[in-house]
């Protein structure tokens, strides 16, 4: 039984991990799309060496989220031009996330609201490690 495999998907590539083969907490699968197979390799590594919190979310870097966020806006037309805020650590919310991604310009909202379900899923997987 393979434990992960690289999946193109309208040519962009996400990574699956097989639960049964991988001793992780986390998700099985990257909650967002890669321009490259090379790109969603990498993210596979990342995660793999990653701690899990054993609520079922994964712990990344700050500078790691914000690296996913961009690779999120890459798939959104509206983000073209646009710098994403870097995600901000809070308390953890009702659904036990830790992070949130505060949009303080007009112009941005049109790419937030592209990208609402790439931060949503992003938020399910993953809380920002205490290391900022």
């Amino acid at each position: 039984m393979q434990a992960f495999r690289i999946i193109e998907q309208d040519g962009r590539y996400i990574w699956t991990v097989n639960p049964a083969t991988m001793k992780t907490s986390g998700f099985g699968f990257s909650p967002i799309t890669f321009a490259t197979k090379e790109a969603a390799e990498a993210d596979l590594d990342i995660y793999l060496k990653s701690q899990h919190d054993g609520e079922g979310r994964t712990i990344r870097t700050q500078t790691q989220l914000a690296s996913l966020l961009k690779v999120a806006a890459e798939a959104c037309p509206e983000c073209d031009g646009f710098s994403l805020p870097t995600p901000q650590r809070q308390e953890a919310d009702a659904n036990g996330c830790n992070w949130h991604v505060a949009a303080d310009t007009d112009g941005i909202s049109g790419c937030i609201s592209c990208m609402e379900h790439a931060i949503t899923a992003l938020q399910a997987a993953y809380n920002i490690s205490e290391e900022m």
